[in-house]
């Protein structure tokens, strides 16, 4: 499939086109049996993922989000009828703490200038708030909650599609995947119990499905919320990689304390993991979250299925 070039067709802009969310938003749309004229943003335009996506008949134009590159930004955003934005996470310092923030805000006042249809915008739901302030230290998640309240509040037509849990860090060689042992079975540690809920995501096949699924469904569109992801715990996670590898994997429940020597990143992790054990993942009830779901139309793929049909060994 390839872009529309028809000026009749709406125009959509992705920021991040080479990364996992922008790139799945592009395959759906390019899938999709509406047309659109696609334009990626992208801080390498020479990479040979920005070529791949102009053989697809992608507009590609190289813009750093940023707010040093205000002018950039805003003329990649016109004549956009539709733009797709994601920020990205900035190192959990005090230095860096409201670049993320910075750069959303950036992004909504681009799109309303540019009088956009809908900006669909991937936000998370803060840990400070659905905590009550018992984790404060997942400063991604809240960053970009902070950018979604000013979104809301800006009078820009807007959807926010929120990602689940990337199965990429926990399948295969991910940060978080169950490790080899000498014994030969498989080990998965992490700071928290084997309850703990993940609503994993397929994030580079299925994420574009739902943010396709907001501009598309008439169901949703400007005012929704839009939740992903298939719901397993960390033991059925293990029970599910054991079965598809033919392996014993288990599960080991880290000490906060041993954990937290892995520094600042560890200590976000350990604080983001028992959050979604204590509090969840998404501010409703996982009854709600699968009704929001059959209201997207998007079939949420099992855990099952994804690692039936994962690209590599689902253990490394």
């Amino acid at each position: 499939m390839v872009a529309s070039t028809e000026t009749s067709a709406p125009t959509v802009v992705i920021t991040g086109i080479n990364g996992s969310q922008g790139g799945s938003v592009a395959r759906a749309l390019l899938a999709s049996p509406e047309p659109y004229r696609l334009v990626g943003l992208t801080r390498d335009d020479t990479s040979d993922a920005a070529k791949a996506w102009l053989e697809k008949g992608v507009t590609i134009k190289k813009v750093a989000i940023g707010v040093g590159n205000k002018k950039e930004v805003f003329e990649a955003f016109k004549g956009a009828d539709y733009v797709f934005a994601v920020s990205v996470e900035t190192p959990v310092d005090a230095e860096n703490v409201h670049v993320e923030i910075d750069n959303g805000k950036l992004m909504v006042d681009a799109a309303l200038a540019a009088n956009v249809k809908l900006f669909v915008w991937s936000g998370l739901d803060s840990c400070s708030r659905l905590s009550d302030g018992k984790y404060t230290k997942v400063t991604p998640f809240d960053n970009k909650e902070v950018v979604t309240e000013y979104l809301k509040a800006s009078g820009v037509p807007w959807s926010i599609v929120k990602p689940g849990c990337y199965a990429g860090v926990i399948i295969g060689a991910g940060p978080f995947a169950p490790k080899k042992q000498e014994d030969g079975t498989y080990l998965l540690r992490a700071p928290c119990p084997p309850e703990t809920p993940l609503w994993i995501l397929h994030t580079p096949v299925d994420y574009g499905l739902y943010v396709q699924a907001a501009i598309e469904n008439s169901k949703l569109g400007a005012g929704s919320e839009v939740l992903t992801g298939y719901r397993s715990t960390f033991a059925e996670l293990c029970a599910a990689l054991g079965k598809a590898a033919g392996k014993s994997v288990r599960y080991e429940v880290v000490p906060e304390d041993l954990w937290k020597q892995g520094g600042v990143f560890a200590v976000l992790m350990y604080e983001a993991f028992n959050c979604n054990y204590e509090f969840g993942f998404y501010d409703v009830p996982d009854e709600a979250i699968v009704e929001n779901q059959k209201l997207s139309g998007v079939k949420v793929r099992t855990l099952d299925e994804i690692l039936a049909a994962w690209d590599g060994p689902v253990l490394v």
